[in-house]
């Protein structure tokens, strides 16, 4: 391992300017075991740590390799490397799984796709989302180890429950593909936010730093308790049964939106206490747009013959969600410039930027077409 002000200097670089994106980790957590670590290392009960640790130095190199002139297949390389040892390390500490390992595996994924390996960063999150289940995140009484846990590590169990499923859902969207974790098994209580924001509650109403994937996951259950219950059809493009969801996620969901997170006229005093805030305002845009756009687009795929033995109703419903379409893509793009903006326009490989900007942008152009 590198010296200890390197380590500290890259972690705290970590929670400054990767951690927001997923909030997969409580930084006050994690800093005291990091710190209980140090005192022990090496060989103690916290060697499941060595992992962790050494995972955020792969993180921090990919946030910051864009200004490199070090040739990316030899970066890609070596981070493979190292994610392959670093799992294999991970599975030797904890045989039975655990939620360190869980939370080492989930970051291999999101490294695949912001490269883009949408399909193997797929197939990764997929044996993520086994070993989840195997310690119980997906049940309704937490985690399921060996060992005592307290409501704190419990609560930070539902948040790593729920940042799988918000996810699985939108990269098996992004895929046209069956998510991992079906409807069925979301049956894990929200996260209580207050108990892991680590941030000093300076006025009320004030966000959490966890309130954005928590929207993000309950966007996400109305498409899968749809497809479970059958309204909504991946094989078949039902343009009534479009219609009718469409105005129920703007009613339940969109409309629902708390003031700092709402699609227009956002509430935007906290911006300045939280300056990750407006990145996560426009992640959250990005998944709506993105996932309203997934529910129109098959209409491409009907043929002239069946539009045109349509009834006329549902032939005005089909020339409205076309246009609505476009309505969610222009915006999508707006999105995605938008946190592009935040994030300093620099050259950086991140999904939610390279992937919906060129799917926004496919979409219009099917649309001119």
């Amino acid at each position: 391992l590198p010296k200890r002000p390197i380590i500290n200097c890259l972690i705290q670089h970590f929670f400054k300017e990767v951690n927001w994106i997923s909030e997969m980790l409580h930084p006050p957590l994690f800093l005291k075991r990091y710190e209980q670590w140090w005192k022990t290392f090496p060989g103690s009960s916290y060697c499941g740590y060595v992992p962790s640790v050494r995972n955020l130095f792969r993180l921090n190199l990919m946030e910051k390799i864009g200004s490199k002139n070090i040739p990316v297949d030899t970066i890609r390389v070596h981070c493979k490397n190292v994610a392959m040892r670093l799992h294999r390390v991970t599975d030797q500490i904890h045989s039975g799984g655990s939620l360190t390992s869980v939370h080492h595996m989930f970051y291999w994924p999101c490294y695949l796709k912001n490269e883009g390996f949408m399909a193997d960063a797929w197939y990764v999150l997929g044996d993520c989302i086994r070993v989840s289940q195997g310690i119980g995140l997906h049940l309704t009484g937490g985690l399921d180890l060996k060992y005592p846990v307290n409501e704190l590590e419990r609560d930070m169990s539902r948040r790593c429950f729920w940042n799988l499923f918000a996810c699985d859902r939108l990269l098996s969207l992004a895929l046209d593909r069956t998510p991992w974790i079906q409807e069925d098994l979301s049956l894990v209580s929200f996260p209580q936010m207050r108990i892991t924001s680590g941030a000093v509650i300076s006025g009320q109403g004030q966000p959490d730093a966890f309130t954005e994937r928590l929207l993000e996951a309950k966007l996400a259950k109305p498409w899968e308790s749809a497809h479970a219950q059958g309204t909504l059809r991946r094989d078949c493009y039902d343009i009534c049964a479009v219609e009718e969801f469409q105005e129920n996620i703007y009613k339940s969901y969109i409309l629902s939106l708390p003031s700092e997170f709402s699609l227009h006229n956002e509430d935007t005093r906290w911006d300045l206490e939280l300056p990750m805030l407006p990145r996560q305002r426009q992640m959250l845009r990005i998944t709506i747009y993105a996932s309203m756009c997934h529910l129109f687009q098959p209409l491409f795929q009907l043929d002239e013959e069946r539009i045109s033995s349509l009834p006329q109703y549902k032939k005005k419903f089909l020339i409205s969600q076309k246009a609505r379409l476009v309505q969610f893509a222009v915006p999508l793009l707006d999105a995605v410039f938008a946190l592009h903006d935040l994030l300093g326009r620099q050259r950086m490989s991140m999904f939610s930027l390279s992937f919906f900007s060129y799917h926004a942008a496919v979409l219009l152009s099917m649309n001119v077409i």
